[in-house]
């Protein structure tokens, strides 16, 4: 059962869904039509929120009428904050320094030359840990208040948390490796065993943003728990920057580096050198995961994948789920979707006038794809696009009217993604210790884009970016639409919903497919139809090599039943 806290919380946000031990929601600090606000519940007991396009904790906690505060759970004992030695006698139970390094067989003269010192939190006794910013100064502070009864940790009021041990950054570069652990306890251990260390506020806790502190490092060490908190880290790291230098570290016989030590001190540093030697590289686990998985989509799709004609199976499978009168268009749009495996990917904008059925058409299309295709938008912040950490790349983002580009801002940056497959902004913001820095955003693609929109044409500099789709808006389409909707209403050609998810679960798990294997793709003929266009005008310079990345989605598509070079089935596992 939740929490108190994680409930109160439950009860202020709209439209949740649980999935596991986590929920989605809409975010309550923007205009959102899609869950885009994760939350969950740490292993200290206290409240997670990660909004991902971009909201910070303020924010969010501000559009619910709370603090940062009210997320974390209350101490035992009292709810005023001490930060001071002795500031408060009373009490004398809690956690002290001296247990604190008993139970961790870390010397008390270490802890305090790392900064640890023992105060009183309302009335009882805790160990305080600062977290320190490169050049020193305090950052954020977080209490150990117990060593194994909840809640064990608590945040001071006013602390954003960040990596633990970056004061110690600079030696840490001149070996040019460092280890990723989580919590502070583990960090401790490594740098007390001379390993350098940083340590995760909490599994889940990664910002992208911190990844600017690994600048300088040839080898990441990451220590993967065997447990929740490894899932989410690996769950993370898929879409960080820093995952190519990555190596994954799992111990045999213990969950984490303090544990590894508190069995045998003194095998200790062996231990973790052999580890690290066997590490597995993250370029090796992604390819065996991935591999992994395209066998189990392989299994769920192989009957579609080696039909002879998918996009005609496709098209029946509209018509069962009652689209009427635009086939063809809709296989153009299935073609775009399939398209942003490959490098070039075709954007399309569908044209037409209000309620001719342009979202209808898009969004069950989309119906066919997993969720990790695309990213469905209703508008966006001039921004958003640069300091989301919604994965872009081989994605596509869907806006459901093209007013939601109307912004300077917005629309730049969209023009950009399409015509050089990637962002590059830098931009100046406040460091920890009130100076500004210089931060450079990279946000990398190659991002497709589908908008709907009710005008003739789209703004010039966008126009020759889509292929336009124009909407059915005559007499005998709005007849075909009436019969079956009239259809649909007396129960003919209807599924359930459970077995409308089990039928288009084949049709996710293609497409799950095709991303799992390769897609290199030849048009030996692509010089023969050049030949064929005549160059009436510049537009053709964009619209023929999207012509050919159709060509190119529909034989992926077909990737199962095409032959290779040398005569052997293309894409089974």
């Amino acid at each position: 059962m939740p929490n108190k806290s994680l409930s109160h919380v439950l009860s202020l946000v709209k439209n949740k869904l649980q999935s596991g031990d986590e929920w989605s929601a809409l975010c309550p600090a923007h205009d959102d039509t899609n869950n885009s606000l994760s939350v969950g519940e740490s292993d200290d007991g206290w409240v997670l929120l990660y909004c991902h396009a971009g909201c910070t904790i303020e924010e969010i906690t501000t559009a619910l009428k709370l603090t940062v505060a009210d997320l974390f759970p209350a101490p035992p004992r009292g709810n005023r904050q001490s930060d001071a030695a002795g500031a408060e006698s009373g009490d004398a139970s809690g956690l002290s320094l001296a247990e604190y390094a008993e139970a961790k067989r870390l010397p008390t003269d270490f802890l305090s030359g790392i900064h640890l010192t023992e105060i009183y939190l309302g009335g009882m006794k805790v160990v305080r840990m600062p977290y320190m910013s490169p050049d020193g100064t305090e950052a954020a502070v977080r209490f150990r208040l117990s060593l194994n009864t909840e809640p064990r940790f608590r945040w001071k009021t006013g602390s954003k948390p960040t990596l633990y041990g970056l004061w110690r950054l600079e030696s840490a570069r001149k070996v040019r490796y460092v280890c990723l652990v989580e919590g502070e306890s583990d960090a401790q251990t490594l740098w007390h065993n001379r390993f350098p260390a940083l340590g995760l506020p909490g599994a889940t806790n990664w910002r992208e943003a911190w990844a600017e502190f690994f600048e300088g490092f040839d080898r990441i060490y990451v220590s993967i728990e065997p447990d929740r908190g490894g899932e989410a880290v690996l769950r993370w790291l898929r879409g960080s920057s820093i995952r190519d230098r990555v190596r994954l570290v799992r111990l045999d016989c213990a969950k984490d580096a303090s544990e590894s030590y508190l069995k045998n001190p003194e095998n200790f540093k062996a231990a973790w050198k052999k580890a690290m030697a066997e590490a597995q590289m993250w370029a090796e686990f992604e390819r065996a995961e991935i591999e992994a998985q395209a066998a189990l989509f392989w299994e769920e799709c192989k009957d579609l994948a080696s039909a002879d004609d998918i996009l005609g199976e496709f098209e029946q499978a509209l018509s069962e789920r009652g689209v009427v009168g635009e086939k063809a268009k809709a296989k153009l749009v299935y073609l775009a979707l399939t398209s942003r495996l490959l490098d070039r990917i075709v954007s399309v904008g569908p044209k037409g006038v209000s309620s001719a059925g342009k979202s209808f058409l898009i969004f069950n299309v989309l119906e066919f794809f997993p969720p990790s295709a695309y990213y469905v938008l209703t508008a966006m912040s001039d921004k958003a696009l640069l300091y989301s950490e919604e994965p872009i790349a081989h994605r596509f983002l869907i806006i459901n009217e093209a007013v939601a580009l109307a912004g300077d801002w917005v629309a730049y940056f969209v023009r950009s993604l399409l015509s050089e497959g990637k962002l590059v902004y830098e931009t100046v913001e406040k460091g920890p210790d009130g100076k500004f820095v210089s931060r450079r955003i990279e946000r990398e693609g190659p991002t497709g884009l589908i908008v709907t929109t009710t005008r003739v044409a789209l703004h010039p500099e966008n126009e020759t970016r889509f292929i336009s789709i124009q909407i059915d808006d005559s007499p005998e389409q709005t007849a075909r639409i009436l019969r079956a909707a009239a259809a649909h209403a007396a129960g003919r050609n209807s599924r359930s919903p459970e077995e409308d998810e089990k039928f288009l679960a084949r049709w996710r798990a293609l497409q799950e497919w095709l991303a799992a294997t390769d897609n290199q793709v030849v048009i030996p003929y692509a010089r023969a139809i050049s030949e064929l266009v005549p160059p009436a005008a510049v537009r053709l310079r964009r619209d023929f090599p999207s012509f050919l990345s159709l060509v190119a989605a529909h034989a992926i598509l077909h990737k199962a039943t095409r032959k290779l070079d040398h005569h052997q089935p293309c894409g089974r596992p």
